[in-house]
This record gives C-alpha cells, sequence and structure tokens, in this order.
C-alpha cells in the first residue's frame, strides 16, 4: 500500500465513513430534539409539518449509508479505485451546488463554509489520492540479452555430432537390443533409441 492509499483509508474511514453513520442518531431523533436543536444552531424556530420531518430523517438516511459505503470501499482500494475517483468529481460539483444553494437560502456563514468548500475540498482530494498507481517491478540487475554459454561448447557440440551419428543405425539390432541401445544403457533400463536423447552432463 502506497502512502497516498493510507492518507486515502484515514480520509475515508475517520473523515466521511465513521462520522456518516453517526447521521442515524437523526433518523430516530424525536421531533422535540430537532427542534431544539434547530434552535441551539441558531437557526431560529423549525418549521413543523411531515415534509419537514420527512426530509430530516431521510437526509440523515441518506448520509448515514453514505458513510457505510465509504467504508467498503475503503476496504479494497483497488477494486472500487475507480468508483472513489467518480465520488471524487461527484463530492467536488456537489460542493459548488451547495454553496449557491445555502447562499440563496441565507444559512449562516459557517454552514455554507462547511458545506460548500470543503466538499469541494474533499473531493478534489479523494479524487486525487484514488488515481491508479502504475507498480512495474524493475529488475535489479540487467539481464544479458544473449543466452549464456554452455560449457564446454566443442565437447557439447562433438557429442551432439556423435548421438546423431549412432540414431541412424539405431535400427540394426544384435540380439533384439541395438548397438545404440547398449551403449547408451538401454538395455539397462536406459533412455529408448527412439525415445528421448540421453542427458548429457555438459549440456545441462
Amino acid at each position: 500500500m502506497t502512502k497516498a492509499d493510507k492518507v486515502l483509508v484515514i480520509l475515508l474511514r475517520y473523515l466521511l465513513g465513521i462520522p456518516g453513520l453517526f447521521a442515524l442518531v437523526g433518523v430516530f431523533m424525536p421531533l422535540s430534539w430537532m427542534v431544539a436543536t434547530h434552535r441551539w444552531l441558531g437557526l431560529g424556530e423549525m418549521p413543523t409539518g411531515p415534509v419537514v420531518e420527512y426530509l430530516a430523517r431521510s437526509v440523515s438516511a441518506f448520509y448515514a449509508l453514505l458513510g457505510a459505503v465509504f467504508l467498503v470501499m475503503a476496504s479494497d482500494l483497488e477494486r472500487y479505485r475507480l468508483l472513489l475517483r467518480f465520488f471524487g468529481v461527484a463530492f467536488a460539483l456537489l460542493g459548488i451546488v451547495f454553496t449557491g444553494v445555502d447562499l440563496l437560502a441565507g444559512m449562516p456563514w459557517w454552514w455554507t463554509a462547511f458545506e460548500g468548500p470543503s466538499g469541494l475540498l474533499v473531493g478534489a482530494l479523494v479524487f486525487y489520492l484514488a488515481r491508479p498507481v502504475h507498480r512495474e517491478a524493475l529488475p535489479s540487475k540487467k539481464r544479458a540479452t544473449h543466452p549464456p554459454k554452455t560449457r564446454c561448447g566443442a565437447l557439447s557440440i562433438l557429442a551432439e555430432g556423435a548421438y546423431s551419428v549412432a540414431r541412424r543405425h539405431c535400427h540394426r539390432r544384435v540380439g533384439g537390443v541395438s548397438p545404440f541401445q547398449t551403449c547408451l544403457g538401454g538395455a539397462a533400463g536406459g533412455p529408448a533409441c527412439r525415445g528421448q536423447a540421453p542427458m548429457m552432463p555438459w549440456t545441462e
């Protein structure tokens, strides 16, 4: 795992994944707690109605699901690298969109700064850290481009020539055993005349 992958895992787990799971609290939070939290944040009185409660709880569930997805992707970067790149672009674009939405809605400056520019920064960072890395193992030593020289080259050539000559007389048998098989150990369980060539120690 590269340094960029380690930073990406930390980002996915501890900045996006685990904090996103805490949004589950908003799914089951009593409505009175939501009203009190809305007032404590300085946003005034929270509007009441089915749509407001539905949006508060469903958005919380969506953020919790997104946090779980980030934890899954952090467990296997190689498998989800392309998906992480997509999420990086999507987060960056959402950061720009949320900035405009927050400004039009009149949200507090700290809310806009946390949701807009930070989303753009995190998205760009995820996109950069999730870039594919080509790991090409370079040899420590430059290998020879020509085949290695055999030991006793001249002797090996002579032995192969003698073997070729002997094969021509392979079908001449004396007492059921060819002279070639006899001299090469065929009668004693050596390599067959018409089979593979015997292994010469100097040609290994």
